[in-house]
């Protein structure tokens, strides 16, 4: 993807000849972070009069020949492409614990990073704003643009709080008369405090180690309600956590979202910005520990049309980065796969049938160790008409639900709950 980097040079200057005397402007932009240079930067051309025109583009510097003595001239540079380049969970952990008190950021750079809404101040404010982005709730800041860019020449009185003075976006030119004038910014990526972002968007291969996130690979049918433990397979210490999953509208539609032990809601946030869409974003000041395969959500799903899990769900990974960050700060990879062990072993719960009745139903229960079952019905009020705990050998099995359950027509509540997995949803008598 090509930046788009835009050198705005307002000319302010009267009387100027054909003939005068000019000096050579040459502006340039550098990662403030790590020094990168930002490649592949796109200069608009700088017109000074109706026939007069200024060009001359390198790859992280414009140069500007022909500009008359004078002035005042104000640069003000202004990039606007791409806000979420570099924004990621770790940036939000990061926050969190400067607002607390726990880690200060440290870099004045970084701290203006913080500031999203340019408040001159660091708050949850901005934390949420980052947070929306990265869920695809916003696709830009609207408070500010993408960078910001800062004098190179400017010193900070005060590095530990960079917003006491006036910091200088932009810079003026006045009454010059040397031949070259070199004017240089540090470049800030707007929400990028850990300074991941890519200057050129031209990143090599990712070699980051691969976490792996199961569901099971089940197979429903049409009206079918089932709860879908979403699983970390790798046990660990992490801190923060983002990716979002891509699913078949038509096929499925996701009811709830019920957070695991590592998960907590106030640190959680899960947005559906478009049909098809689940986007999961988590951070926390202190980390939290997960075992092999400890369950990091439950995702309560209705089927819409036969369907197997794998042929309607996968991991979105354009939209917004899969990744899961230790307690070292170390960025790993996400992966999602699919458990077909639950598959060939049946571990699945099937829908009643027939639903609508007008007498009992059986529900079908497929498991793959002799495991206790139990089986609930409710009325619509949610007061429970009948419940059995029964234990079942591994294989598939028809539990029945007599028509003395349900003593009139109407909605009816079901749940049955088979070891780590459960399911329920409506039956309707007539």
């Amino acid at each position: 993807m090509k930046n788009i980097f835009c050198i705005f040079v307002l000319f302010l200057a009267a009387n100027v000849g054909a003939h005068a005397q000019s000096f050579q402007l040459k502006v340039c932009a550098e990662v403030a972070c790590n020094s990168a240079q930002l490649a592949n930067v796109d200069f608009p051309d700088i017109e000074l009069s109706t026939d007069t025109v200024f060009p001359d583009v390198t790859a992280n510097c414009a140069t500007y020949d022909g500009i008359p003595f004078g002035g005042p001239y104000t640069i003000a540079p202004e990039k606007t492409d791409d806000p979420l380049n570099g924004v990621n969970a770790l940036d939000l952990t990061r926050m969190s614990r400067h607002i607390l008190g726990i880690q200060p950021l440290g870099s004045p750079y970084a701290m203006i990073a913080a500031d999203i809404n340019r408040s001159n101040t660091i708050t949850t404010f901005d934390i949420v704003e980052s947070r929306r982005l990265i869920q695809g709730l916003i696709t830009e800041y609207p408070s500010s643009d993408s960078w910001r860019f800062i004098d190179a020449d400017f010193v900070f009185p005060d590095p530990d709080n960079p917003f006491q003075s006036v910091i200088p976006f932009m810079t003026a030119i006045t009454n010059n008369t040397d031949m070259l004038v070199e004017v240089n910014y540090k470049a800030v990526k707007v929400g990028d405090v850990d300074c991941s972002a890519v200057p050129d968007f031209s990143a090599g291969p990712d070699d980051r180690r691969l976490v792996a996130l199961s569901l099971p690979d089940v197979v429903l049918h049409s009206g079918d309600y089932v709860d879908l433990p979403l699983q970390l397979d790798d046990a660990g210490q992490w801190v923060a956590l983002q990716f979002g999953l891509s699913y078949d509208p038509s096929l499925l539609e996701i009811v709830t979202v019920v957070p695991g032990d590592l998960l907590k809601e106030d640190a959680l946030a899960i947005a559906q910005p478009r049909p098809g869409a689940l986007n999961v974003v988590w951070f926390d000041a202190i980390p939290g520990n997960t075992g092999p395969s400890d369950r990091l959500l439950t995702l309560r799903v209705r089927a819409l049309a036969p369907v197997r899990l794998s042929a309607a769900v996968s991991l979105d990974i354009r939209s917004i980065l899969p990744a899961i960050f230790t307690a070292n700060e170390e960025a790993m990879r996400l992966q999602l796969h699919f458990d077909s062990e639950q598959v060939a072993a049946g571990r699945q719960i099937g829908a009643p049938q027939p639903n609508p009745t007008a007498g009992g139903v059986s529900i079908p229960v497929r498991i793959s160790d002799k495991e206790a079952i139990s089986i609930e019905v409710s009325d619509i009020s949610g007061k429970a008409l009948w419940v059995r705990q029964i234990s079942l050998d591994p294989g598939t099995h028809e539990i029945g639900v007599p028509a003395q359950v349900f003593p009139e027509a109407g909605v009816y509540l079901w749940r049955v709950r088979a070891g780590e997995i459960s399911a329920s949803g409506k039956i309707v008598r007539y």
